[in-house]
């Protein structure tokens, strides 16, 4: 099953996130992480795993379901937070060395696995109440809300932080100030292709195309409007600020983004 993100302790990991549980009875959790060493024929990262006993390592779990997908987009999806038995966890700290079962700080507490795909998600929680060995714990209040939710994962909120910081540094000057919701440019442009093409020439920053604020405001996101020349329908994006962040490096494009490459 595919993952967005895991967290041990306060140490995140998101890239080739999956995890399985196995008919042994074993949460397995895999994830790339950066090699000490680049070399010129080996990849800069490196795939680990991590392994539970569901019976003997695990010690207390909770979950949160988001109510949709977007909720990764301000915060985080949802996830599975676990603590494990000591003698565990220091076999863990290999991987992750501040995390700490035992420990006040609730960034240092937890592994948590994120999963912004509510299905998924669904199916990684039924495989984990199959588990005779966590009957006990799921019969307990594991289920956590919103608010609740936020205190088991703090990981995931420093590393969104560090994201969003990530891509400011890369935002073009034209942006610099602006809100993230404010609108940078709506597709399709008006203008035949002639205009475009004089438009684009020595092009340096995005440009609204003449299109007023009142206009642009006008445009619904990511709905359909009539083409009035042709009469066929056509598919209208807007690009806002916060889509523009996310063009920096090693930062995940949204549907946004990849709608808008594709139609151009």
């Amino acid at each position: 099953m595919i993952l967005n993100r895991i967290a041990i302790g306060d140490r995140v990991f998101d890239e080739g996130c999956n995890v399985e549980v196995t008919k042994g009875g074993k949460l397995v959790m895999h994830f790339c992480t950066p090699r000490r060493r680049k070399t010129r024929n080996n990849n800069s990262n490196t795939t680990e795993q991590l392994q539970l006993n569901i019976k003997k390592d695990i010690q207390n779990l909770v979950y949160y379901r988001a109510q949709s997908d977007a909720d990764f987009e301000t915060s985080h999806g949802s996830f599975l937070a676990i603590t494990t038995q000591v003698p565990c966890a220091r076999a863990i700290r290999s991987i992750s060395p501040n995390y700490d079962p035992d420990s006040n700080d609730q960034i240092h507490r937890f592994i948590v696995i994120e999963c912004t795909d509510i299905h998924h998600f669904k199916m990684l929680i039924e495989a984990m109440k199959s588990q005779p060995s966590l009957d006990e714990l799921f019969q307990e209040k594991t289920g956590v809300d919103c608010l609740e939710a936020k205190s088991y994962c703090h990981a995931l909120l420093e590393d969104n932080l560090k994201e969003k910081k990530k891509a400011k540094q890369f935002a073009p000057d034209f942006l610099a100030g602006r809100a993230d919701e404010d609108v940078v440019l709506v597709y399709p442009f008006p203008g035949d292709k002639i205009t475009m093409e004089k438009a684009a020439d020595g092009l340096i920053e995005l440009s609204r195309f003449g299109l007023s604020d009142s206009a642009i405001s006008a445009s619904p996101k990511d709905s359909d409007k009539e083409d009035e020349s042709n009469g066929t329908r056509t598919h209208c994006l807007t690009i806002s600020v916060n889509d523009c962040n996310r063009l920096a490096p090693e930062v995940y494009l949204n549907d946004t983004l990849i709608d808008f490459f594709m139609k151009w």
